[in-house]
């Protein structure tokens, strides 16, 4: 229901003394070390911290094109001491070297640098390979040459068989040595016809600077999604007001905050992908509708991606991704089907009244309607212009000013553009005039005003209320995806250069935990990498091999 939730206030001070904390590190752990246009690229980052050092509760990662774009912004909530993350890579994407980053407010705290990055080089099946020279060729990345990540954790990785059998369940012991407690760990199975087992998937950033006992926070630590901005009012200064609201039109909820200076640094519920939210100055003094000059970004774009070679490893790979996708085709094998689970719950409104417009067809305008149909509301002049004002529903006396407005769950006082509305286009009207209502599921200022809420027969808000200066889009939790299972049952061929992965497995007490597949219909061999860290910080990664051959009857 159309809740009105408690002052969620959350006001970020940046501090002017601070003690000494180590640096947030970052380890990244990715199922493949290159990619193609059209595959899903799916990732672990892993803090280098004991989980006491993490104040961040979220991590941004940013794709960025050769170009130096950034054309793909997630934010992934921490959990404990990781964040996991995927990417459905466009079919579009151009060949090249596309930059991949990660890092936390806090961290930035460091020095503007001090953020994971890495070269991931992105191929196009249908583009013909750049040709280079051989002095280029010296300069260019080698794939096979990535950053050495350090062992702290001593991590044996045991199979039940040495040998399998195409589509067989493969079932693999993970142990780590001489560690008290629990490990958490990312595991990926590839196929070794595609993938070189040389090639490592997992990097750690350099080595980070330290803030000095008594230096201010530049960045403070996102505790969740984090709304800033700065905000002017109508006259272009900085807005101050006690009575900030920020409406969240897809759940229908009201939250209250204060401004000053125009900076506005609030942290909003959880909630994945983009949402609209509204921002109201209630202060009956002022405009309600303040301008968002700009939202807060944190670091600039500054990479330039080198040519990109194909290697012969690389080709292989291209050419047995070629005939996958051919199988798939002939086959007619549906696209895997990802599981996103999150909830978040919406808030539907009780008005005091509710009027359904079929009832009322005699009707051609909202002024008649004000008039003839709503219990107490009159219509007066107002500088030439009708404006309706609603009654109190607890006393006989009728508000002083034009009621507050919504649309198809829109927000707005524009009441002259309300009433341009053709009338007839109206589905449903809910009316709210009571201190109880109002006090309970909306902002407590529009107890002064009241309300008036219309529902269109198509569902469409005109422009001219969505596009105001304070409407903004706001980007929340990036929406994690779960490694789709491949059906058997539909005796499709399964020739995936990616078996398995799984980025959540936990050891128990004693360190050691069985992770159970199915393997897929390709022969010869494959590999098995797996990477973890501890509640203390410490470091895991192991590999191995397992090999399907030929059923002989």
């Amino acid at each position: 229901m159309y809740k009105f939730f408690p002052i969620l206030l959350f006001s970020i001070s940046l501090l002017s003394s601070i003690t000494a904390q180590k640096a947030e590190q970052l380890l990244v752990h990715f199922d493949k070390n290159f990619y193609a246009a059209g595959e899903d690229a799916w990732y672990r980052i892993y803090f280098k911290n004991k989980v006491s050092e993490i104040e961040s509760g979220v991590i941004h990662v940013e794709w960025l094109s050769p170009n130096g774009q950034i054309i793909e912004h997630q934010k992934l909530p921490v959990k404990a001491n990781y964040a996991i993350g995927d990417l459905a890579i466009p079919y579009d994407w151009s060949e090249g070297n596309y930059l991949f980053r990660a890092y936390t407010a806090a961290g930035l705290n460091y020095g503007k640098d001090n953020y994971f990055q890495q070269v991931i080089p992105v191929f196009n099946l249908a583009e013909t390979p750049a040709k280079i020279s051989a002095e280029e060729s010296n300069t260019l990345p080698i794939l096979d040459k990535n950053p050495t990540s350090e062992n702290d954790l001593a991590v044996d990785l045991i199979f039940n068989k040495k040998e399998y059998k195409k589509g067989e369940e493969v079932e693999v012991k993970i142990m780590v040595k001489g560690n008290e407690g629990t490990t958490n760990f990312s595991l990926a199975v590839t196929d070794g016809n595609y993938i070189s087992n040389k090639t490592q998937q997992y990097y750690s950033n350099p080595i980070l600077g330290k803030t000095s006992s008594n230096s201010s926070l530049s960045y403070a630590p996102e505790k969740g999604i984090m709304l800033q901005a700065k905000l002017n009012d109508e006259k272009g200064a900085p807005l101050d007001t006690r009575f900030l609201s920020i409406y969240n039109q897809s759940t229908k909820i009201f939250y209250q905050t204060i401004v000053k200076d125009g900076n506005l640094t609030f942290q909003l519920p959880d909630y994945q992908e983009s949402q609209n939210w509204q921002i109201f100055d209630m202060n009956p003094f002022h405009e309600p509708i303040p301008k968002i000059v700009a939202a807060k970004g944190l670091l600039k774009n500054t990479y330039r991606g080198q040519k990109l070679v194909r290697n012969e490893m690389v080709a292989n790979y291209l050419f047995l991704l070629s005939k996958f996708r051919q199988y798939n085709e002939v086959f007619k094998v549906a696209n895997p089907d990802y599981q996103v689970d999150f909830q978040q719950e919406k808030q539907t409104i009780e008005p005091d009244k509710s009027y359904l417009m079929e009832n009322f067809k005699g009707l051609s305008d909202m002024k008649s309607f004000a008039k003839e149909v709503i219990n107490g509301a009159r219509v007066v002049d107002n500088n030439g212009l009708p404006s309706i004002r609603l009654r109190y529903a607890e006393k006989n006396t009728h508000n002083r000013r034009s009621p507050w407005y919504m649309v198809n769950d829109w927000l707005t006082t524009d009441e002259s553009q309300i009433l341009k509305l053709p009338f007839r286009d109206f589905d449903r009207i809910d009316m709210f005039n009571s201190k109880q209502n109002i006090g309970q599921y909306l902002d407590p200022s529009m107890i002064s005003r009241g309300l008036l809420s219309f529902y269109t027969k198509d569902g469409k808000t005109p422009k001219s209320i969505t596009q105001k200066a304070n409407n903004l889009v706001f980007e929340g939790y990036y929406a994690q995806r779960s490694f789709p299972t491949f059906d058997k049952t539909k005796g499709n061929p399964d020739f995936r250069p990616m078996i398995y992965w799984n980025p959540n497995i936990t050891t128990n007490d004693q360190g050691e935990v069985t992770v159970k597949f199915n393997h897929s219909d390709a022969l010869g061999k494959f590999y098995i990498k797996i990477m973890g860290v501890d509640k203390s910080g410490q470091i895991g990664s192991a590999t191995g091999q397992y090999l399907v051959e030929f059923e002989v009857n």
